[in-house]
């Protein structure tokens, strides 16, 4: 995962950018028994928000 280079290429690209739900956070996509779209759907990364600071790093960037 690279959030910093992500972000950088969806935010300087010319138009509109489709962010999902969490990736200003580099929330993770690895969900246990889920396949294809439900990944996206997994739960927000609060926890992470609020005491990871490389999360924290992350989102600053954003």
């Amino acid at each position: 995962m690279k959030p910093y280079e992500t972000a950088n290429m969806l935010l300087l690209t010319p138009g509109a950018s489709q962010i999902y739900y969490g990736e200003e956070s580099a929330r993770n996509l690895v969900i246990e028994n889920a396949v294809g779209d439900p990944t996206l759907r997994s739960n927000m990364n609060w926890d992470a928000i609020k005491n990871d600071d490389k999360t924290k790093k992350v989102l600053k960037h954003w």
